[in-house]
């Protein structure tokens, strides 16, 4: 398969007042002025460097929405589908069905309003899909079949700086990792670029990341170890009804600045104490850095190649699944082994969900 970049990450959401909805708006992702309505949805993108960022909600009940109101019954508000550019969609699309790939949607030849473009969907995982797009205009942050709308501002001085959106880390079923990561690898022809082990208080998580040739994307597989006591992978995939992305990662400049942008109106993940006082111990870090890494709750850590920094928003789903990450990379390709269990220590300590009712079952009713 020949990628050429990631096209668009569309996420179906409730409506537009939903905490996702309301999650990315206050992270300053700048809507790119283009709508796209189709029979029973409505669709709004975001820009995000050379990609876009896609919420489509139910224009009605979501009964009338189709595949969109399913999603949202099984799963809640989340990642629905992730389009990989391509140089040959229909092409790529038969290799992969004839690989073992699921079929989701065969090539589809689309031209209007001066762009022609092909789309050929399979499956992902669980039930997100992926769509391979082959375009006419490869124009970045601009999803096929928009069209222009009046926007509610530009990018704004008080707005981060995104560049992309770096990885995906996604959920799995416990036993299912190597079958996931062999799919990516033996049928997309994607590479392994990482991969670990965190043990927790008799609990522990495995991740292998995947990744295209170009790196346009770049999957974190992680699964829990069914032999160990439950943690917070297997909390999300009862939650989430299956396997699904548990966060979308945005890559920026400068993280600290994007903090102090954002701080007072995003809910960032709480990082003990005992981290920083691990990282000052470290050689050849300044104490002075470390502070103000502390102050702003960014997480720091190497690989061979240089330094990443990471901070993650707390969850505002209502099943306590999708949160959203800001990363700066300072020559880093990969991810830190200390983040990670940085990472997976902060997100057990939030308190679970109960999921023995899933919240679209209570409260306030779902759309019909």
């Amino acid at each position: 398969m020949d990628v050429l970049g990631l096209d668009h990450v569309e996420l179906f959401v409730a409506d537009p007042d939903d905490p996702i909805s309301v999650g990315v708006r206050t992270l300053g992702l700048v809507p790119s002025g283009l709508d796209r309505r189709s029979a029973g949805t409505t669709s709004r993108s975001y820009r995000c460097g050379s990609t876009s960022l896609v919420l489509t909600t139910p224009s009605g009940s979501w009964d009338a929405a189709g595949t969109v109101g399913e999603f949202l019954h099984r799963h809640g508000s989340g990642v629905a589908n992730i389009g990989l550019r391509t140089t040959d969609a229909a092409g790529s699309w038969r290799d992969a069905v004839a690989g073992g790939a699921e079929p989701v949607g065969p090539p589809v030849r689309h031209a209007g309003r001066g762009e022609v473009a092909t789309t050929a969907t399979v499956r992902a995982f669980g039930d997100v899909s992926l769509t391979l797009v082959e375009r006419s205009d490869p124009a970045p942050a601009r999803p096929f079949g928009f069209v222009e709308v009046p926007t509610d501002g530009g990018p704004g001085a008080g707005r981060p700086d995104f560049g992309g959106i770096d990885h995906l880390a996604v959920c799995l079923p416990p036993g299912e990792l190597d079958a996931a990561a062999a799919y990516y690898t033996d049928v997309l022809g994607f590479v392994r670029s990482f991969e670990e082990r965190v043990a927790v208080g008799g609990q522990a998580m495995d991740s292998i990341v995947v990744q295209d040739g170009r790196g346009a994307l770049v999957l974190t597989l992680l699964c829990q170890d069914a032999d160990l006591k439950p943690g917070q992978i297997s909390r999300f995939v009862d939650a989430n009804g299956g396997a699904g992305v548990q966060h979308v990662a945005f890559l920026t400049r400068d993280v600290l600045r994007a903090v102090e942008l954002l701080r007072g109106s995003v809910d960032f993940l709480a990082i003990p104490p005992s981290y920083y006082e691990h990282l000052r111990d470290q050689p050849g870090v300044d104490p002075a850095d470390v502070a103000r890494l502390e102050e702003a709750g960014v997480l720091r850590d190497r690989d061979p190649w240089g330094t990443i920094l990471q901070t993650f928003t707390r969850s505002g789903h209502p099943r306590e699944t999708l949160f959203f990450e800001l990363v700066e990379r300072r020559g880093a390709r990969t991810f830190g082994s200390g983040n990670i269990r940085a990472l997976y220590e902060a997100v057990g300590r939030v308190e679970p969900v109960d999921t023995s009712v899933h919240p679209d079952d209570q409260g306030p009713v779902a759309p019909r």
